[in-house]
Formats: structure tokens, C-alpha cells, sequence
């Protein structure tokens, strides 16, 4: 199992148990160092190993909750993308209505 983990092409590890780090930093040819770091990260900070990459410590971008009122964008895209219920409904049974024919017809015209 451990194999079939480690030979996936990108890996990204934050903050670790110290058994696991040990593990880690050793896979990682990081040695006493990494598994230090590892253990120590902090938050929104890992360590990522790409390919034939040498290991790297990156951190995760902050999101800022956006201040913008988004009601009118919804608005608008409902106005532009969206359809009444009661359309959408009186057009399916037309085309029901339509639909219906006798069983001669029914038979007759896959030909």
C-alpha cells in the first residue's frame, strides 16, 4: 500500500505525527530536517514533492470572504438563463398533445 502511495506523481503533506513524518522525510530523502519541519508546520503550510522535483515547503493563498452583494448578478442571470414554471409547464403538454397518435400511425411510421 505504502508503495502504490508513494509512486503517485505529486504529493502534498501538512503538518504530520511524528511516526508518519519520520516515514515521510525518509521516503522523501529529507532526512532529520524534514521530519522536524514536517512535524512542525504551520497551519496552511506543506510540503509538496512533484516528480523529479526536490521537496518544497509552499503555503495555501488566504480567501477573503467577498463584500460584494451578489443578489443582482443572481437576478440578472435568472432574468437572462431562466424560464417560467408555468411556460415550461404548458409547453411540455403541447408537445404531449401532439405526441399522441393512433396505433396505425404509431406502427406505420417507423418505415
Amino acid at each position: 500500500m505504502r508503495a502504490a502511495i508513494l509512486s503517485i506523481a505529486t504529493h502534498a503533506f501538512f503538518q504530520l505525527s511524528s511516526a508518519d513524518a519520520s516515514q515521510i522525510a525518509q521516503a522523501l530523502d529529507g532526512g532529520k530536517p524534514l521530519a522536524e519541519r514536517l512535524k512542525n508546520l504551520s497551519q496552511r503550510h506543506f510540503i509538496v514533492k512533484s516528480v523529479d522535483e526536490r521537496w518544497a515547503e509552499a503555503c495555501v493563498p488566504t480567501v477573503h470572504e467577498p463584500t460584494a452583494d451578489y443578489t443582482d448578478l443572481v437576478n440578472r442571470s435568472r432574468f437572462h438563463w431562466g424560464r417560467v414554471r408555468t411556460h415550461i409547464e404548458r409547453d411540455i403538454q403541447k408537445r404531449q398533445r401532439g405526441g399522441r397518435r393512433n396505433e396505425k400511425e404509431a406502427l406505420d411510421a417507423w418505415e
